[in-house]
C-alpha cells in the first residue's frame, strides 16, 4: 500500500510536470505568435511607406515629364526640370511681393498726402486723421 501511494505521488507529480511544461508550451507559443504578428506588421508598414515612396517618385516623374513637354528643358534630366518649376515658382512670389510693395508705397503716399504720420517701429509719433 506505501508503495502504491508514492506512486500515485508519483504519478500525480509527473501529471503536473507535464501540466507546466504544457502551460510553458502554450505561452512560448503565444508569445511567438504574437512577434510573428508584429513582425508582420512591421512589413506592412515597410510595404506601404515603400508603395507611396514609389507613387511619389512616379507622380514626380510624371510631373517632371510633364514640364519637359512644355518647356525648353532638356527630357531626360528631371532634376533640372524640377529645378525650373520652383525657379518659376520664385518668380511667382516674387512679382507678387513686388505688387505687394507697389500697393504698400501708393498707400503711403496717400497716407503721407493726407499728414497722417506712420510710426515706423523705432519711434512713436502722433497720427493725425484728417479727413479720411
Amino acid at each position: 500500500k506505501l508503495n502504491q501511494v508514492v506512486l500515485q505521488k508519483h504519478q500525480k507529480n509527473l501529471a503536473n510536470d507535464v501540466n507546466r511544461e504544457t502551460d510553458e508550451a502554450v505561452i512560448k507559443t503565444q508569445h511567438a505568435e504574437e512577434k510573428n504578428a508584429e513582425e508582420i506588421k512591421v512589413k506592412q508598414v515597410e510595404a506601404a511607406k515603400v508603395k507611396e515612396l514609389q507613387e511619389t517618385e512616379a507622380l514626380a516623374s510624371s510631373y517632371g515629364n510633364q514640364l519637359a513637354s512644355t518647356s525648353s528643358a532638356p527630357n531626360d534630366d528631371e532634376v533640372v526640370i524640377l529645378t525650373k518649376a520652383k525657379y518659376e515658382r520664385l518668380l511667382q512670389s516674387a512679382d507678387k511681393v513686388d505688387k505687394l510693395e507697389e500697393k504698400l508705397l501708393q498707400i503711403l503716399n496717400l497716407l503721407q498726402q493726407r499728414n497722417i504720420v506712420i510710426s515706423d517701429g523705432l519711434t512713436t509719433q502722433k497720427v493725425q486723421l484728417l479727413n479720411l
